[in-house]
């Protein structure tokens, strides 16, 4: 399609003032889906959803075209839409991949980071452990995870790299599922890698930061899973308990 001169100075602020409402219903749901919220084939009823999310059947029905583009969803013909959340397989393909990622980042940025960067992550790193020292609730969860989340931004952003950010941030919608848990292992594997990651930045070894950073990428996946199967045999421990009670 071609624009007109007068249509292409338009173009930016018709773009500004589209809605977000549909990216904010296409995250909801498919943070709902990688939650295990549907199980594989489950239909996803668009009044249903549209009564849930408060909106117009319109941008549920957009948001399930969108999702289905990216696999978590499955159009059926005279039957409408399924959840396709990832198998295990899928998943672990995933961690592998932003491991592979956030290595190949690490590693460029231990050839160029300034002492001043390198002193701002060993700065968010004695924060992180000021805090472990704490008794963990709800407010130091939040804070732990988002200097978690800060640290690994900073060191994406030292070197050059858009592309590379960009795939990693892309394949993180895919696992980074809302509520996150800090756990005792998490914390501490999170301490001990972080502050070899920062040696190796320190030291410009190229291998050594990226080997550590795919290392506890793939580490930290780990932990993740783990402490979400524990989770998951829980709540199915205590829905039965109730049952056998009503009964």
């Amino acid at each position: 399609m071609q624009f007109s001169e007068k249509q292409k100075t338009l173009l930016p602020r018709i773009i500004m003032r589209r809605p977000k409402l549909s990216e904010e219903v296409i995250d909801t749901i498919r943070r709902a889906i990688l939650s295990g919220a549907y199980a594989p084939g489950e239909r996803l009823r668009l009044e249903t959803l549209a009564s849930q999310l408060g909106t117009s059947v319109m941008p549920v029905r957009e948001s399930l075209i969108a999702l289905s583009n990216e696999g978590l969803v499955i159009a059926q013909p005279r039957r409408g839409f399924v959840a396709n959340p990832l198998d295990d397989e899928e998943t672990y393909d995933l961690y592998d991949l932003q491991g592979y990622i956030a290595g190949k980042l690490a590693g460029r940025a231990a050839l160029s980071a300034t002492d001043e960067q390198i002193h701002h992550l060993k700065t968010i790193q004695q924060e992180m452990r000021r805090l472990s020292r704490r008794r963990i609730n709800g407010v130091i969860e939040t804070e732990l995870l988002a200097l978690n989340a800060a640290y690994h931004k900073y060191i994406s952003r030292i070197p050059k790299g858009n592309r590379l950010r960009w795939f990693l941030r892309v394949s993180t919608q895919f696992t980074q599922v809302e509520p996150r848990r800090v756990t005792p292992g998490w914390l501490k594997m999170t301490l001990s890698d972080h502050a070899k990651i920062n040696a190796a930045l320190e030291a410009h070894n190229f291998d050594l930061a990226r080997r550590l950073m795919e290392a506890h990428f793939i580490r930290g996946a780990g932990i993740r899973d783990e402490t979400a199967r524990h989770e998951a045999l829980a709540r199915t421990a205590l829905q039965r308990s109730g049952a056998k009670k009503r009964k």
